[in-house]
């Protein structure tokens, strides 16, 4: 006979290591392509993780930065083509 001490088994889903290698990655995932997201956006102000992380950034200084970049890699004839007029910045 039973003694009523019938405790539920914990579900071997949630045991498992690969499940949670599983979760991991996914949530490593989320959080990269999210800052790669709001690095593209060129907004100006925005905040991660509910206002624990805001980040203020001078967007014109980062196009600029582009282009001297790519004029210099012009100048240098790396041999990928690129020219101050026809970069794009997004």
């Amino acid at each position: 006979m039973s003694d009523g001490n019938t405790s539920p088994s914990p579900s071997p889903l949630l045991s498992d290591g690969v499940f949670w290698s599983g979760i991991a990655v996914i949530v490593i995932a989320a959080f990269k392509f999210s800052v790669q997201y709001c690095h593209r956006s060129k907004c100006e102000n925005f905040s991660l993780f509910w206002g624990a992380f805001t980040i203020q950034r001078n967007v014109q200084a980062e196009i600029d930065i582009a282009r001297i970049e790519a004029a210099a890699a012009a100048a240098a004839g790396d041999g990928n083509g690129a020219t101050e007029e026809n970069v794009t910045v997004v």
